[in-house]
């Protein structure tokens, strides 16, 4: 068997995880160290990407991925660049991918890997990247309906985000590295919390959350909510920590123990 690199180039413009290119059923798997994909558009000014599609009991392997877009505006009502989607009881396996942010003037097309169902990040690495372009969205790693995170390992830079918002409840994960990055939470009864089970570790001078409250889900003021919770806490400060506020009250951090709360309290400013 040849243990030279192998390349698979998944160029396309796309819609979405529901049109891949490239699909891995059953119980196939992306494959080895040897193996390298890449899914995005034809060419740096070009819109959209191609879409790599993990279903059924699929796994990555322990290949190597490139998840980008390019920088003409998307259609309307799209916003999906290059994606790596994983659903059904999919795993990522110990891949690595790393997902790049959009490069056009539009600023809302994005780099994408996605879990969907009961997917899990398994043990992979995930490199967000973000910043190329000014208030331009970040490569993005999304969890959604069920899925888990594993012991997976997720590098933030720039604006680079972890999406958790839309979960059924909280995701644990291994590892977090911030130089920059995006945290984006739920707050209210459908609280999506995140924890670090090993090792986190902020290479900038803070870390930034992404508040926002379904109206139908219990939000309430004055309330505290846990959002991230790490054995290791206590060597970081509430003032190392920034978010969004909600409708025009400021989020207030508090280190308790092993959690990170923020509450958003309108009796102190009243």
């Amino acid at each position: 068997m040849s243990t030279s690199c192998q390349s698979f180039i998944v160029a396309a413009a796309s819609s979405g995880y529901k049109q891949p290119q490239l699909k891995f059923t059953n119980a196939a798997s992306a494959g080895g160290d040897n193996l390298f994909y890449c899914a995005g558009p034809g060419g740096e000014q070009d819109a959209g990407g191609g879409v790599i599609s993990f279903c059924d009991k699929a796994t990555a392997g322990s290949a190597s991925f490139k998840v980008w877009t390019g920088a003409a505006a998307p259609p309307e009502h799209s916003t999906v660049g290059g994606e790596v989607s994983f659903s059904d009881a999919t795993s990522a396996g110990s891949a690595r991918f790393i997902i790049y942010d959009t490069l056009g003037s539009d600023g809302d097309t994005f780099g994408n890997t996605v879990f969907h169902d009961t997917a899990t990040a398994d043990n992979a690495t995930f490199t967000n990247v973000g910043g190329t372009v000014s208030d331009g969205d970040g490569g993005k790693i999304v969890f959604y309906d069920d899925a888990s995170g594993g012991t997976a390992k997720v590098e933030l830079f720039g604006n680079g985000e972890l999406n958790i918002g839309d979960h059924c409840n909280g995701i644990t994960i291994g590892s977090l590295c911030l130089s920059g990055g995006i945290i984006s939470t739920q707050l209210g009864s459908n609280l999506t919390p995140l924890t670090v089970s090993g090792e986190l570790s902020l290479d900038s001078t803070h870390a930034s959350f992404s508040f926002w409250k379904n109206d139908q889900a219990g939000f309430a003021f004055d309330t505290p909510y846990t959002i991230l919770t790490n054995a290791n806490l206590s060597r970081f400060t509430s003032g190392q920590f920034s978010g969004n506020g909600i409708e025009g009250v400021a989020p207030s951090f508090t280190i308790v123990g092993d959690d990170l709360q923020v509450s958003f309290c309108r009796r102190e400013q009243t």
